[in-house]
């Protein structure tokens, strides 16, 4: 398959302009994890403690995941359609299963 993300250098700006969809990818990641909290949340707060049975407990976890997930979403990831030069401080190239992905 092709890989629809478009890199460009702009030597006015000093930047690097980076043309993909990771922004809409991580929204709807988010919705997502937002859904499973919501769940995790209304399906625990809607019994008491001493009813949890195994169900619950799966719902603790999926709560706690999305909510990791949420967290770093928002704070550490960056979906940044230009990034100056300066702040880069290293490339890294991923390997997926065997598969390279990210610079060409």
């Amino acid at each position: 398959f092709e890989n629809p993300m478009k890199i460009k250098y702009n030597k006015a700006e000093k930047t690097i302009e980076i043309n993909d969809s990771l922004k809409t990818q991580y929204l709807i990641l988010k919705i997502l994890m937002l859904l499973n909290l919501t769940n995790a949340s209304i399906r625990l707060f809607s019994k008491k403690t001493n009813e949890y049975g195994t169900a619950e407990y799966f719902w603790i976890g999926i709560g706690l995941i999305s909510l990791i997930a949420i967290i770093a979403f928002t704070t550490k990831l960056s979906t940044a359609k230009k990034i100056l030069v300066v702040n880069i401080d290293a490339l890294e190239e991923k390997n997926v299963l065997g598969q390279k992905n990210g610079l060409p």
